[in-house]
């Protein structure tokens, strides 16, 4: 629910914005540095950052005075999310200083995610997108979809995730993944589920699950290389929804075929690459119920 209440307050700000300033969101991709201007948000580029950008917030006489340090030579898509994810920091914290402190890191971490989407790409280039997002079955047609919104494929997968829209009654499944621990045990490194955007009213996809546990391989995709791509064919169990709004979780094995881009390094924070499921026919169903929290959770932190 808290969830829910931010994604709707990041909205608001950032409609309120693109009211306040609509010559600046005319044209696609939206210049993030130009909107940080014109709210009188100063940029600098600063080689020594750790992350991708950072903002500086000083208070003079109850005033708030904000400037963004942003890394040179990011490419144009991933500096204009990192820019507007700085200016959902500023515009929250000049709607109320006293988040800072009522809010812990994350949410706030969260929310400003939310606003850059919401800036970025505004409700009815949302709705024109949601028709090819749904049709898009290769990751070619996500990089075409990502090219025409001026963001990258993390950001975009983002704006995905977002909108409901964009995946109801889809039969695919996008995931990012990368090399890591698991997130509960702190052990086991492998290729795992990062981000999972899907028709959440039809399927249940665990982020931190391992691939291998799910295909019962994964040595094909940790031998991609950067930007080379693959494909293969598997038969897929997959948790299903039905029932809603009293939703019932079935175990249903499906015919699948996985498409699989290598974006970067294998243990890059984003995702080192990007999979698309394209679920077909279901076969059996072996297992049926509602899981429990505890079954869940178990799920959650598998294999």
């Amino acid at each position: 629910m808290k969830n829910q209440k931010d994604r709707e307050f990041a909205r608001r700000l950032a409609n309120e914005v693109q009211k306040t300033f609509p010559v600046l969101f005319r044209d696609v991709p939206v210049q993030a540095t130009k909107v940080a201007r014109a709210l009188g948000i100063a940029i600098e580029l600063r080689a020594d950052l750790n992350g991708r950008a950072h903002i500086q917030i000083l208070e003079e006489e109850k005033q708030h005075h904000f400037k963004i340090f942003i890394k040179p030579n990011l490419s144009a898509p991933v500096g204009r999310f990192a820019v507007a994810h700085e200016i959902g920091h500023a515009v929250l914290v000049r709607h109320n200083p006293d988040i800072l402190l009522s809010w812990d890191k994350a949410r706030q971490e969260s929310f400003a995610n939310m606003f850059a989407a919401e800036l970025l790409v505004p409700l009815t280039l949302r709705e024109q997108c949601s028709d090819s997002f749904r049709r898009t079955e290769s990751i070619d047609g996500l990089f075409e979809l990502a090219k025409k919104l001026g963001l990258s494929i993390s950001a975009t997968l983002h704006v995905a995730d977002e909108e409901h829209a964009w995946t109801r009654g889809c039969n695919n499944i996008w995931l990012s993944v990368r090399r890591s621990q698991n997130s509960f045990t702190l052990r086991d490194e492998k290729l795992r589920i990062v981000t999972a955007i899907y028709d959440r009213e039809k399927y249940y996809v665990p982020r931190n699950k391992s691939i291998k546990s799910m295909t019962g391989e994964d040595g094909w995709l940790s031998n991609l290389r950067v930007s080379q791509s693959a494909s293969r064919d598997y038969k897929l169990t997959i948790s299903t929804i039905t029932g809603i709004p009293r939703p019932k979780y079935s175990q249903v094995l499906y015919d699948a075929r996985i498409h699989a881009r290598r974006l970067s390094a294998l243990d890059h924070r984003d995702g080192a690459l990007i999979a698309l499921l394209i679920l077909s026919d279901q076969k059996e169903t072996p297992q049926s119920g509602r899981p429990s929290l505890t079954e869940t959770s178990q799920a959650v932190g598998s294999s």
